[in-house]
């Protein structure tokens, strides 16, 4: 049937879009605006079976496009899920030495204070002495003990740091062993 049919019988149930994907006639939007139906811009010679494949598989083709978005976001948020569970395994897996480094850390920055002090009164002290005459004079140049000390605590943060990575690349390997079998256990 072609449009110039449908249009001189003014019969909206002949047309296949009638119900399907046209109220029918003259129609208003909710904000109360006309919306003329798909037919009034149609040409008179245009075939009303192929224009209703053309819309149908248009509205397939849109609907297909929107199924592959959904996977395609599903699957991103899968795989985020993912990265995350394994994050919150390897730090759970580790908690216990980056306890250790943290605490370690936090004596170092304590006594890296503490030997900034002194040698700011050192230096004090050797201003004031020389303005004052005096020959005394501490010696700014030598290793504090706790000097010493943070180079043993940064050693042993190195240690626990290369325990830490082997906790990581074991259950890193752990994991590469455990996916080939999930995959052949369906």
């Amino acid at each position: 049937m072609k449009v110039k049919e449908l249009r001189d019988s003014e019969d909206c149930d002949q047309c296949p879009f009638y119900k399907e994907l046209c109220p029918g006639g003259m129609t208003s939007s909710a904000g109360g605006i006309p919306v003329e139906p798909p037919c009034y811009y149609w040409e008179d010679e245009d075939d009303l079976d192929e224009l209703y494949h053309k819309a149908v598989d248009g509205i397939r083709r849109h609907e297909e496009y929107l199924d592959k978005k959904y996977a395609k976001e599903e699957q991103q948020r899968k795989a985020k899920e993912e990265k995350a569970k394994k994050a919150r395994e390897a730090r759970w897996e580790t908690w216990q030495e980056r306890q250790q480094i943290t605490k370690l850390r936090r004596q170092i920055r304590n006594n890296n204070k503490i030997i900034s002090l002194a040698k700011s009164f050192a230096f004090a002290i050797n201003t004031t002495n020389e303005m004052m005459g005096y020959k005394e004079h501490v010696n700014e140049k030598y290793k504090h003990p706790l000097e010493v000390e943070n180079e043993k605590l940064q050693a042993k943060i190195n240690e626990i740091d290369k325990i830490r990575k082997e906790k990581l690349k074991h259950l890193r390997e752990k994991r590469k062993m455990e996916v080939p079998n999930a995959q052949t256990n369906p």
